[in-house]
């Protein structure tokens, strides 16, 4: 009996439409990390006319440039260990922490019932990752915690972390109405952000004015120690 044991990961390519889908991943426990390309859309499009025609020998040509990429670090395995001081691995366990705080499902039926609310996401997988994606880099002579902070950004919903961004820079509560019109949301995609802050233990909300929002200053200083949120911006 030949048996064989072998670990590997994925790297794919989706659209924002993967947003949608979220929150069943996330229930069935999140697997992957998300990184948000920064495309300029006319620059995209101008070369997509460019190289029209050209796309089996664009494949070809990037198929062998990341395979030639990948084996140079494999045979490149270093022979030293990545060595974190105790106030790097708190930061980074701290990114981690509130990282899957914020990216954990709340689930809605059609008519926005809550149905499923689990325990928000220990941080347990995300620190591996995180850690595995900084000594990698760190490899490549690459390495910068704000790598992570980006990386982090984008695992959270891009909603949720648009309204977040608002309140973590308000001492105050923010009316609805405001977050909404502030942020370019209709007022459901607002109200189910900052729902589902409140639910995730990140905000709280007030009825004098009607439905206004604000972070708890526990979670903004939560924010400011993992490096989501710069002191001097607050």
């Amino acid at each position: 009996r030949v048996t064989g044991k072998a670990r590997f990961g994925i790297l794919a390519a989706v659209t924002p439409v993967i947003d949608n889908y979220s929150t069943i991943h996330s229930l069935l426990g999140e697997r992957f990390l998300k990184l948000r390309p920064l495309a300029n859309k006319e620059e995209a499009v101008l070369n997509a006319a460019r190289t029209e025609g050209q796309e089996s020998t664009m494949r070809h040509e990037i198929a062998e440039i990341l395979d030639l990429f990948m084996t140079y670090y494999v045979r490149l395995h270093p022979s030293e260990v990545w060595k974190l001081s105790d106030d790097e691995l708190t930061q980074i366990s701290m990114l981690a922490d509130i990282t899957a705080t914020l990216r954990s499902p709340i689930l809605r039926d059609r008519y926005q019932h809550i149905v499923f609310q689990s325990e928000p996401e220990f941080g347990t997988r995300l620190v591996k990752q995180f850690i595995r994606v900084g000594r990698v880099l760190h490899w490549m002579n690459a390495y910068h915690y704000s790598t992570l902070i980006r990386l982090a950004q984008d695992c959270i919903p891009k909603v949720r972390w648009t309204v977040l961004q608002l309140l973590a820079h308000l001492e105050k509560p923010l009316p609805l109405s405001v977050i909404s019109s502030k942020r370019h949301l209709s007022r459901y995609l607002a109200q189910t952000a900052c729902e589902d802050l409140r639910l995730l233990g990140a905000a709280y909300v007030e009825s004098n004015p009607s439905d206004s929002y604000a972070l708890l200053p526990e979670f903004r200083e939560k924010l400011v120690g993992a490096g989501l949120l710069c002191e001097e911006t607050k």
